[in-house]
């Protein structure tokens, strides 16, 4: 069970991971594509988030800011995309489980039953039986003698 945590986590990471930086770098590759940039700072912009806000910081003024501005929008957008695929998986986990493991006892489960169909503990308290009546509408010689009334046991 840990190992399949495990496993699963990193498949996890790795997976939306990716979606994430591929969603970011064609944004950012969209935004440079035409520009003179020297090769570095193309690297930088759509290796990271990190570097491009480096990169905008570097070229400061108006250019800086739209920089930073259009790589923040990107990483969000990655974001949403990577979170709304982790939701579908879970999604379609849940109703998998639902649909496929065994339904699991209630802890008020009602018991064995006996000839008569009743539950051998029904009509029962913390002092024992008290006054059910058989059908005919008589106590039982049980529940007589157990309430002091007389009878046999």
């Amino acid at each position: 069970n840990g190992t399949a945590l495990q496993v699963g986590g990193a498949l996890g990471v790795a997976v939306l991971g990716s979606v994430l930086a591929a969603r970011y770098q064609g944004r950012m590759t969209g935004l440079l594509a035409g520009r003179a940039v020297p090769a570095a700072a193309h690297d930088a912009v759509t290796g990271s988030l990190g570097g491009a806000l480096a990169v905008a910081q570097q070229a400061g003024g108006a250019l800086g800011a739209q920089l930073t501005a259009v790589a923040r929008a990107a990483f969000v957008d990655g974001m949403g995309l990577a979170f709304a695929i982790g939701s579908g998986v879970v999604a379609f986990a849940a109703v998998l489980v639902l649909a496929a493991l065994p339904a699991r006892a209630h802890a008020e489960h009602p018991g064995p039953r006996t000839r008569g169909g009743d539950r051998p503990d029904q009509g029962r308290t913390p002092l024992g039986r008290v006054g059910r009546q058989r059908e005919g509408g008589s106590k039982s010689s049980v529940e007589r003698s157990s309430h002091g009334t007389g009878g046999t046991p």
